[in-house]
């Protein structure tokens, strides 16, 4: 496993829980929500996000060996977000070994 990778998405999982904890702890909710998508580019920037993890979640259910496991991530990560995003690549990286086959393309590919 690539240690280096491994830190780095654990900071940007560290750096997304705060960024959250924070909108939860001092954010207007849905109200400051419906006020940004009003804005051109707060649509662009939520069309953006979604539009990534739409990516990201193709990347993983193409990868995952069981589709169930792997829609089931997906949604996790509509839902959750980058915070979920990053969890799958740790997960994804962990269980790689360090392999970088395995990393992008998943178990089937293994021979």
């Amino acid at each position: 496993m690539n240690k280096t990778t491994f830190a780095f998405l654990t900071l940007l999982a560290l750096l997304m829980a705060a960024m959250l904890a924070y909108g939860f702890a001092c954010g207007g909710g849905w109200a400051e929500v419906a006020q940004l998508v009003r804005l051109p580019w707060g649509a662009t920037t939520f069309a953006d996000v979604y539009v990534g993890l739409l990516l990201f979640s193709g990347w993983v259910v193409s990868r995952e060996k069981n589709r169930a496991a792997g829609i089931g991530w997906a949604a996790a990560v509509l839902l959750g977000g980058n915070l979920v995003a990053c969890a799958y690549a740790m997960a994804a990286l962990w269980r790689s070994k360090g392999d970088a086959g395995v990393f992008w393309r998943g178990k089937q590919d293994v021979k």
